[in-house]
């Protein structure tokens, strides 16, 4: 199963902190169209499987994709 998070910023009384929120596809649309949906918003997100994590950052150009594999 795939899951993917977006990155979000929470305003707090004395400064902003970053969340995770979880994202699912619309109905009758598919993960990778949600992906691509979401690089052309330019927002930074994650894609959690079950043998990989992949963090999507955009950079003002393009995105620096770091991947890790799950423990």
């Amino acid at each position: 199963m795939i899951v993917i998070k977006i990155r979000q910023a929470k305003k707090t009384s004395k400064r902003s902190q970053f969340i995770w929120k979880e994202k699912k596809p619309e109905k009758g649309k598919s993960t990778e169209s949600l992906i691509l949906d979401l690089k052309k918003e330019k927002k930074c997100f994650k894609v959690i499987s079950d043998n990989y994590e992949r963090h999507y950052q955009y950079n003002g150009n393009n995105y620096i994709i770091s991947e890790s594999p799950k423990k």
